[in-house]
Parts: structure tokens; C-alpha cells; sequence
């Protein structure tokens, strides 16, 4: 098998965040943010294509072929590739000056941004990889997946109100995607907007009913509107769930036992 490609792994673990309910309700843990998904570890094959073909080295066409693959995309595609080959070989400065080539080709070759900030990342370098993430979206709007990733980092380095609008920046675009929305609501829980959180747990929880820290960060935000039958239920069914971590059942079962 060929070396992977590195793929762009989500930083540490998110920082504990400070309560956000209304001054009526006790000291509590943050809800925590959902961690972004990972991205895969290699570049995407391309579409259509065996896995063995998604790192084969393409050849400049030439001819009459060269005339039907001169757009951007498929000339984003051979630099990608190339930058496959090289990264194989272990010149790993060649396959970064190739994927940058590919994205000045076409911003919108996603394979050739996944790969290099992946080894953005792998080198600890995450001001590049805001960076990238940030043209990415610039070039897209429509990728939840990138904003996810942007704001992951922008929270790791504190940037709450950063993240917080990078987030709603995609967020019509991931209506269906639960885990973008507990994140967002979460973010939103911290930033006191505990009635837009709770709408949006709400809507998570739709998609996903088994998720006991959703449970958890719903009733949290209901209680720091002053909703507290809503927010007993939403805590009653996290506990019941019994699929918390030790700390965070013993909270629940404190909010229960308040509440009642």
C-alpha cells in the first residue's frame, strides 16, 4: 500500500468553558462543544475513481486531449496529484508547493486543501491553517465541515466571539447536520444567547434523541432562561440515558434533585 497522505486532525481537546446561566441558577459546568468530525487522513479519492487511482501520478496530457482537460478543475487535478506522488517520494516541500499550486488553479479543490492542512497541522502550524480554512470558506460558504474546523481552532485560542460567527456563518447551510447545531449552541450557551442554544439543542436532539449530552446542554440553557419544568425533563432524560462520564452524571442527577 502507498503512504497516506496526512489529513488534517482536530486540535486538543476543547477548554472547559464558564457557566453561562442566568444569575438565578447554581455554579455549573459548560455544556461541552462538540468536537469537530475528523477529516479523513488521506485527501478524498477523486469521484468515480478506485482508490488505487486517487494517488496515481497524472501525466500532462497532450494533443487533443490536452485541449479537453485545460479547464481549472482538471488542471487543479494533475497538481494535486502530482503533489500525491511527491509526498510519497517524502518531498514533502514539493506535494505542499503542488497543492498550493492546485488552489491557485481552483480554490475550490477541496482533495488538495484537505491534504495540505493536513501537514499544516501535523506541523503544528494553525494560524496557516485558520488561514486556509478561512479561503476555503471565502471560496465556499457552503461547508460546514470547514467552519467546524475554523471554529475548533479559533475556540482553542480562545476566540470565542470569532468562532461564535463562524459558525452562524454556515450555520443555514447545516440545518441537517446535528452535530454542527449542538456545537453552535453550545458556543451560543457560552456567549449567554441561551434561548437561541436552546432552540438549536432542540433541533439536535430531533436528529439525534440518544444523545445524553445534548440532554444535558439543552437543560442547562432552558434553566438559564428560567424554564424549569423544560429544563427538569431535559436533565431527568440525560440521567436516564446513563451514558455521561461519571462528573457530568453527578450533575445531572444535582439538577434533578434542585429542580424538583
Amino acid at each position: 500500500m502507498p503512504t497516506q497522505a496526512p489529513k488534517p486532525d482536530t486540535p486538543s481537546k476543547p477548554a472547559s468553558a464558564s457557566a453561562s446561566a442566568a444569575r438565578s441558577a447554581p455554579a455549573r459546568p459548560a455544556a461541552p462543544v462538540q468536537q469537530a468530525e475528523r477529516p479523513v487522513r488521506t485527501p478524498p479519492p477523486l469521484v468515480g475513481s478506485a482508490p488505487s487511482e486517487a494517488v496515481v501520478i497524472a501525466e500532462e496530457p497532450s494533443g487533443i486531449e490536452k485541449q479537453e482537460r485545460s479547464g481549472p478543475r482538471e488542471r487543479a487535478e494533475v497538481a494535486f496529484r502530482r503533489g500525491m506522488g511527491y509526498y510519497q517520494e517524502g518531498r514533502v516541500a514539493d506535494a505542499e508547493a503542488a497543492w498550493r499550486d492546485a488552489l491557485s488553479i481552483d480554490a475550490r479543490h477541496e482533495p488538495a486543501r484537505q491534504a495540505l492542512l493536513g501537514l499544516l497541522l501535523e506541523r503544528g502550524q494553525r494560524d496557516s491553517a485558520e488561514q486556509l480554512l478561512r479561503e476555503g470558506l471565502e471560496a465556499n460558504p457552503r461547508q460546514p465541515k470547514l467552519a467546524m474546523l475554523l471554529a475548533r481552532l479559533q475556540l482553542d485560542r480562545g476566540a470565542q466571539e470569532q468562532a461564535l460567527r463562524t459558525l452562524e456563518s454556515a450555520l443555514p447551510d447545516a440545518q441537517w447536520n446535528a452535530d454542527y447545531l449542538s456545537m453552535t449552541a453550545a458556543v451560543m450557551a457560552r456567549a449567554g444567547r441561551n434561548a437561541e442554544a436552546a432552540q438549536l439543542y432542540d433541533s439536535a436532539l430531533r436528529m439525534g434523541p440518544g444523545n445524553a449530552v445534548w440532554h444535558m446542554g439543552l437543560g442547562m440553557a432552558l434553566r438559564a432562561e428560567g424554564r424549569r419544568p423544560e429544563a427538569l425533563a431535559a436533565f431527568e432524560r440525560a440521567r436516564d440515558l446513563k451514558a455521561l462520564n461519571p462528573d457530568l452524571q453527578a450533575f445531572v442527577e444535582r439538577q434533578v434533585r434542585e429542580l424538583k
